[in-house]
């Protein structure tokens, strides 16, 4: 299966974006700015193409994770609000705006859970664009 990930802005505070998946659902993003591929303070490569499988953080629990993103590792998809939630990872949301003067993504527990149950623990080909 075949995720697009689609980066809208990058403000050089944080990344924001959608996912596109097959059945035209939609979740927001929301990753750190681009910063060299730095590790914990960079968004990973665009474009590029990774293959996303099923980890066990021990930290976030049950969660998709990009094994193959040069020169990084653990960039997982996960729930978060605010650039300050994750780390060179994707958070997800079901809506976007803004929190404390920060852009944020909300219903992230949600959107999380949804792409989860979506998915199904499958592996999955995410295009970055």
């Amino acid at each position: 299966m075949i995720v697009r990930h689609w980066r809208e802005l990058d403000d050089g505070h944080c990344t924001i974006g959608r996912f596109y998946l097959p059945a035209r659902q939609t979740f927001f993003t929301l990753e750190r700015p681009w910063l060299g591929n730095q590790r914990g303070v960079s968004c990973f490569p665009a474009p590029g193409t990774y293959h996303a499988i099923i980890r066990r953080s021990p930290h976030l629990g049950i969660t998709y994770w990009l094994h193959d993103v040069p020169e990084r590792s653990f960039i997982l998809i996960h729930s978060g609000n605010v650039v300050a939630h994750v780390q060179g990872c994707i958070a997800l949301g079901l809506m976007r705006g803004w929190l404390r003067g920060e852009r944020a993504v909300f219903q992230s527990v949600t959107a999380v859970r949804d792409f989860m149950k979506f998915m199904g623990g499958k592996p999955f080909t995410l295009e970055v664009m």
